[in-house]
C-alpha cells in the first residue's frame, strides 16, 4: 500500500494538471463496446481497495479517456460530459480521494454554467459547498450552497432544495450559530416531509439530532436520533444506516458505562456496513465509535487496538479532522492509564487541529479535558488557562455572550493573580540563594522576606475579596443565562409545534382519510421491528381501475376509492391499520390472527366490496378487489423490501388467477 504522505506531497501537481489539461479530443467516435469497456475499467480502477494502490496518473488518464470519446461521440451533447465528470468525481470520493472530487466539481461547476445545465450547476454548487464546509471555508462555502439553491430553484427540485438546506444548517452549526442552524434544518424538514415518500428523511432527523446533542438537549437529541434510524432503517439505504449507527453510536458513548453496550452493538454493526463499500474514512469514524464504547465498558487492551486502528484508517484518507478525533480519545484513554505525560501530548495535538479548523464545539471538550490533565500535572497556570477557554467557548456557542465575556474577565483576574504569585515565588528564591552566599546580607534578606509575606497578606486579602465580587456577579449572569436559556427552549417548542403540525397532515391521505402511503411504510417497518410475530401484511388492489378512469373520468374514479376505502374501514378489525400506497393499491396491518384465519378476513373483503354499488353520475357500477397475503408468523421476513415484495407477488398471482380473490405469499 502506498504511503498516504507521500500521496499527499504529490497532490498539488496533479490536482493542478487536473483544471489546467485540456482533453484532448479523440479523433473518431469509437464504438459502443469501447465505450462501455473505458467506462469499466475506469470504475475498475476506482473500485475501493484497489485505488490507493494505483498510481493518481493513471487514474487521472483513464477517466480522461472516457471524457474524449463522450465528447466525440456526443458533440452536441454537453449534458453527457457533465454526466461524466460527475461519475468520477462520485468514484474519487467513494474511496476517500476528497482532493480530486472536490477538484472535479470544480470543474463541472464551470462547465454547467457555461452551457445552462442548472441541474448539473446545483449539484456540482452543493458538493462543492459540503466540502467547503468540511475545510472550515466557511464563506465560500455559503456562496456555494446559496448559488446550489438557486440552481434547484429553476428546475424544481425540492428534494435537492431541501439537501442544501441541510448542509447550510451543518455550516452554521459549525460555526456555533444554532438557531439559524436550527431553522434550516427544520426547513429541509418540512420539504421532504411534503413529498411522498419523503427523500433523505434520516439526514434531517440525524442532523436535528446531532444539533440538540450540541445546544445540551439530550431528551431531544435522543428522540431525533431514534427517529433517524427508523427512517434510514426504511430507506433501505446501506451507508445512510451506518452514518445513523454511528451518530448515535457516539451519542451514547459520551454518556460512559450507562449506555456503552447498546453503542458498541450500534457501532459494530456500523462497521460491518461500511467495510462492505470500502470508504476508509467511514470505517475510520466506526472503529473510534467501537473503541470509545470499549473504553467505557473497561477494555482498554481492546480500546487501544480500536484506536489504532481507527487512526490508520484517518491516515490512509487523509483526513486532519477524524485524526483529530482518534487522537483526542486516545489521550483520554492514555489518562485514564495514569499516562499524563502521553496524553497531553495526543490532546495538544487534537486542540491544534480543531483550532485549525475552527471547530469550537469540539474545543469545549478538549480544553475541559486539558484542564484536569494540566491540574494533574501541576501547571495550575496552564490548567487555569485551559478552563478559561472550556468557560468561554461553551457560553459563546449556547449563545450567552455576555456571560462567556464575564467569564474571561473572571479568567484573567485569575491569571494576574497567579502571574504576581509565580514573581513572589521568583523574588522569595532570588534571596534565599543571597543569604547562602553572603551571611553579612542576612539582615536585608531578613527585611525582603517581611515584605513579601505582607506583600503575599495583601496579594491573598485582595484576591479574596475580588473573588467574593466576582463570585456574586457570576451568580446574577447564570441567572441571566437560566433566561436566555428558557428562551431558546420556547422557540424549539414552537418550532416543534410546527413541524409537528407538518408532520401530521404528511400522515393522512387527503382523499380517502386513511394513513399516507410514508406513514403506512413507517408503521410497517415498526411492525416489522416489534417482537410479535402473530400479524399479516395485505396489499389490496381494485380490479380494473383504469378502465373506470377511462370510462367516467378521473373524479368518478375518485368516488369509487372514497367507496372502497370505508368499505375496508368497516371490514378489518379494530387494531387493523390501513393505508393508501398507490394510485388504487391499499395496505393493511392485521395484528394477532392466527394461522388461516387472516385469509378468511380477506376472502370477506372480497365479499364487502363485491356487494358495494357505486353510483357515477347516474351509472350504478361495482367493482372487485384482488388481495396479495403474507402471513408474517409463516415466513421469515428480513426487511420491509422484502415483506412488500413477498405481498406484491402473491397479489400478482391473485390477478392472474382471474381476480376478485385471495392469494396467500406461501401459496403464491
Amino acid at each position: 500500500m502506498r504511503d498516504h504522505r507521500s500521496a499527499r506531497a504529490r497532490l498539488p501537481w496533479y490536482v493542478g494538471a487536473l483544471l489546467a489539461l485540456p482533453l484532448a479530443a479523440a479523433a473518431a467516435c469509437p464504438d459502443s463496446a469501447t465505450r462501455a469497456r473505458l467506462r469499466q475499467d475506469a470504475e475498475a480502477l476506482n473500485a475501493p481497495g484497489i485505488a490507493v494502490d494505483v498510481a493518481p496518473e493513471r487514474l487521472r488518464a483513464s477517466w480522461e479517456a472516457v471524457l474524449a470519446a463522450t465528447r466525440a461521440c456526443a458533440p452536441a451533447d454537453p449534458r453527457a460530459e457533465a454526466e461524466v465528470l460527475a461519475a468520477w468525481a462520485e468514484a474519487a470520493r467513494s474511496t476517500g480521494d476528497a482532493d480530486t472530487g472536490y477538484v472535479l466539481e470544480e470543474r463541472r461547476l464551470a462547465f454547467a454554467r457555461e452551457h445552462g445545465l442548472a441541474d448539473h450547476r446545483g449539484d456540482a454548487a452543493l458538493r462543492q459547498g459540503a466540502a467547503l464546509v468540511a475545510r472550515s471555508a466557511f464563506d465560500r462555502a455559503r456562496e456555494r450552497l446559496h448559488e446550489a439553491l438557486a440552481a434547484f430553484g429553476e428546475t424544481g427540485d425540492t428534494a435537492r432544495i431541501a439537501a442544501a438546506h441541510s448542509e447550510l444548517s451543518r455550516l452554521d452549526r459549525r460555526r456555533g450559530d444554532y438557531l439559524p442552524a436550527l431553522r434550516q434544518e427544520l426547513a429541509a424538514l418540512a420539504l421532504r416531509r411534503s413529498l411522498d415518500p419523503p427523500p433523505e428523511l434520516s439526514r434531517s432527523l440525524l442532523n436535528l439530532a446531532v444539533l440538540y446533542e450540541q445546544l445540551e438537549l439530550f431528551d431531544e437529541a435522543r428522540q431525533h436520533y431514534h427517529e433517524a434510524l427508523l427512517a434510514a432503517e426504511l430507506e433501505g439505504v446501506p451507508l445512510g444506516v451506518a452514518d445513523v449507527l454511528n451518530g448515535y453510536a457516539g451519542f451514547l458513548n459520551d454518556f460512559g458505562a450507562a449506555d456503552a453496550s447498546e453503542a458498541l452493538r450500534m457501532a459494530e454493526r456500523a462497521l460491518e456496513i461500511v467495510r462492505r463499500h470500502g470508504n476508509r474514512a467511514r470505517i475510520g469514524s466506526c472503529l473510534l465509535q467501537v473503541g470509545r464504547a470499549q473504553m467505557n465498558l473497561g477494555d482498554r487492551t481492546a480500546a487501544a487496538q480500536s484506536l489504532l486502528a481507527a487512526l490508520a484508517e484517518a491516515d490512509a484518507a487523509a483526513s486532519a479532522a477524524l485524526r483529530a478525533h482518534v487522537q483526542f480519545r486516545r489521550g483520554e484513554l492514555l489518562a485514564a492509564d495514569g499516562d499524563v505525560a502521553g496524553a497531553l501530548a495526543l490532546v495538544e495535538e487534537a486542540r491544534r487541529a480543531y483550532e485549525q479548523q475552527g471547530n469550537r464545539h469540539r474545543l469545549i471538550k478538549v480544553h475541559a479535558v486539558l484542564e484536569r490533565l494540566y491540574a494533574a500535572r501541576g501547571d495550575k497556570l496552564a490548567a487555569l488557562q485551559s478552563g478559561r477557554e472550556h468557560y468561554r467557548l461553551r457560553n459563546e456557542l449556547l449563545g450567552a455572550n455576555a456571560t462567556g465575556k464575564l467569564g474571561e474577565l473572571l479568567g484573567n483576574f485569575q491569571l494576574d493573580e497567579e502571574r504576581l504569585r509565580s514573581e513572589r515565588l521568583r523574588q522569595e528564591n532570588a534571596l534565599a540563594e543571597a543569604a547562602l552566599r553572603s551571611e553579612r546580607e542576612m539582615r536585608s534578606r531578613t527585611i525582603l522576606q517581611s515584605a513579601a509575606i505582607a506583600l503575599a497578606m495583601l496579594l491573598l486579602a485582595w484576591r479574596h475579596l475580588s473573588t467574593r465580587r466576582l463570585n456574586a456577579l457570576l451568580e446574577e449572569k447564570s441567572s441571566e443565562l437560566e433566561a436566555q436559556r428558557q428562551l431558546l427552549a420556547d422557540a424549539n417548542r414552537e418550532l416543534t409545534n410546527f413541524s409537528d403540525e407538518l408532520l401530521a397532515r404528511s400522515r393522512i391521505d387527503a382523499l380517502t382519510g386513511l394513513a399516507s402511503r410514508s406513514h403506512g411504510m413507517q408503521r410497517l417497518a415498526e411492525r416489522l421491528a416489534g417482537d410479535d410475530p402473530h400479524w399479516a401484511l395485505m396489499i389490496l388492489d381494485i380490479d380494473h381501475f383504469k378502465a373506470i378512469n377511462d370510462r367516467y373520468g378521473h373524479p368518478m374514479g375518485d368516488q369509487v376509492l372514497i367507496a372502497v376505502s370505508s368499505a375496508l374501514r368497516e371490514t378489518v378489525p379494530e387494531g387493523a391499520e390501513l393505508a393508501r400506497i398507490g394510485g388504487e393499491e391499499f395496505m393493511a396491518i392485521v395484528p394477532d390472527f392466527p394461522r388461516g384465519l387472516a385469509r378468511e378476513l380477506g376472502e370477506a373483503i372480497c365479499a364487502r366490496v363485491r356487494l358495494l354499488r357505486i353510483d357515477l353520475g347516474g351509472t350504478v357500477v361495482q367493482v372487485s378487489i384482488s388481495i396479495g397475503l403474507l402471513e408474517v408468523a409463516e415466513a421469515s421476513v428480513t426487511s420491509v423490501r422484502d415483506a412488500l415484495v413477498r405481498a406484491d407477488r402473491a397479489l400478482y398471482v391473485a390477478k392472474r388467477d382471474g381476480r376478485d380473490c385471495v392469494r396467500v405469499a406461501a401459496d403464491a
